[in-house]
Order: structure tokens, then sequence, then C-alpha cells
């Protein structure tokens, strides 16, 4: 067979991971542990940032990166501070937090977007996972 062989190609792909996550945004020193991220509804400066969907994606990136990185315990911990970050401002009594398009505040007249409720349930399964143990996790 002609073409890199398999531990070749996993070796790019594993650099190249790398280099898009240093060059990416750091979502848990950049935007959760920052002052930057929104403590009420957002009602102007919309981006992807402020984006509830993609803010339920972004609470796996802890927990995505420690499988490449190494450190679970730390990976866990981002992620958990993330969804706990986003709860405290943004949570509803349902258990999710509103964004009916970008990030809503706790006024529960406010919504959230099916599509962000799944990517936090699939940050959450995955944070669930790479936590070794319960008191981890928390």
């Amino acid at each position: 067979a002609l073409g890199p062989s398999q531990p070749d190609v996993a070796a790019q792909l594993l650099d190249l991971a790398a280099r898009l996550h240093s060059d990416g945004l750091r979502w848990h020193q950049d935007w959760f542990n920052s002052t930057a991220f929104p403590k009420s509804s957002v009602k102007a400066g919309f981006n992807m940032y402020t984006h509830g969907v993609n803010v339920g994606q972004a609470v796996k990136h802890g927990v995505i990166w420690a499988r490449q990185g190494g450190d679970a315990k730390e990976g866990a911990a981002q992620s958990w501070h993330a969804w706990e970050t986003l709860m405290r401002f943004h949570g509803q009594p349902n258990g999710v937090y509103s964004a009916d398009e970008h990030l809503g505040g706790r006024m529960p007249s406010r919504g959230t977007e099916l599509c962000a409720v799944v990517e936090s349930m699939w940050s959450l399964s995955l944070l669930a996972q790479a936590a070794p143990t319960d008191a981890e996790a928390a």
C-alpha cells in the first residue's frame, strides 16, 4: 500500500490537533474564567461566544483536550467550572441555561433552543465519562 503508515497518520493528526488547540480560543481561560463572560442577558455585541449552542459545546472543551493533554482531573475541573459559571449567571429552574439564541440571563421568561440543550447534554455526558470519581467531578 502506498502512502503513510497508520502511526505516521496518527502522529500527524495529534500534531494538527495540538496546533489547532494552541491557536484557538482557550474557552476556560478566555471565556468562562474571564471578565468577558456575560453575567446577564446579552443585548448587544452578539458573537459566536455568546451563542447558546456554541456555549453548550464549549463546556466540553476541558474534557476533550484532556484526552490528548493527559490531565483528566484538570480537564474535568475546567468543564465543571464552565457549567457552574454558565448556570450561575444564566441557569433556569428547568436545569438548563437561557439562550433563545444568545445567553439570556436568569429571567424565567427567556427560553432555550433545543440545540443548546442537546449540545449541553453531550458535553455533560463527556464530563461524566472523564471524571474518574464523583469527588473529582465536583
